[in-house]
């Protein structure tokens, strides 16, 4: 498959509040990207495989009392994994947390 020149991002966030249709389209972006033959990453809000580790909807009430003690930690986060994403050759597509977990803490 031909690689068009139409991307030249290695990093896709998708934010919003809870339920305005970001999964979907992290999702869709995805596969839509993939059909042009970049290889794409999509890390959804509560995937095990999201790179930025906030916790489980398990543990959503400890998440959001503790949002912004984590801070700090969050941050470091990103810095390795931008640091690391520059390495691929993969586009990275992310849902995003940060507002998600910063509007149900207010």
């Amino acid at each position: 498959m031909v690689k068009h020149s139409m991307i030249e991002t290695k990093l896709i966030l998708v934010e919003g509040v809870p339920c305005s249709g970001k999964s979907t389209t992290a999702r869709t972006l995805t596969c839509e990207i993939s059909t042009y033959g970049y290889k794409c990453h999509c890390y959804l809000v509560w995937g095990d495989n999201n790179p930025i580790d906030i916790g489980n909807v398990e543990d959503l009430a400890e998440i959001i009392s503790t949002t912004k003690a984590r801070e700090q930690y969050i941050l470091q986060q990103w810095k390795s994994f931008t640091k690391s994403a520059k390495q691929q050759e993969a586009i990275n597509i992310i849902e995003g947390r940060f507002w998600q977990t910063d509007a149900m803490y207010l």
